[in-house]
């Protein structure tokens, strides 16, 4: 495993920690219930409790580790690579996501 790969999942799995701790401490300005699973038909199944907002990032935090560990267990560069890409996506498409739904829905 590159240092560089150990560097970028160290600071995507940072991002994701900071992402949650914001969810808790913006939790003020928040309404009790918001938006978040969008993929359901309009009901009131999409909307879900506020702190429910840190399930994209617990996923994200959870694929890193699990990237991570494969990338151990293979010596292959290129899985290496399109693994340390996929961390890059999934912690930018949950941070786009949290911060979506906070604009949409928070009060500041």
């Amino acid at each position: 495993m590159s240092k560089s790969f150990k560097l970028v999942s160290i600071t995507c799995a940072f991002l994701n920690v900071l992402s949650i701790l914001f969810i808790f401490i913006s939790k003020k300005s928040l309404p009790p219930i918001v938006p978040l699973l969008y993929g359901l038909p309009v009901s009131p199944n999409i909307l879900v409790s506020s702190t429910f907002l840190s399930i994209p990032s617990i996923v994200s935090i959870i694929l890193i580790v699990i990237n991570t560990s494969v990338t151990k267990i293979s010596k292959d560069k290129f899985l290496e690579k399109i693994l340390l890409g996929l961390n890059i996506t999934l912690t930018a498409l949950s941070l786009i996501t949290i911060i979506k739904i906070i604009f949409l829905v928070g009060s500041f």
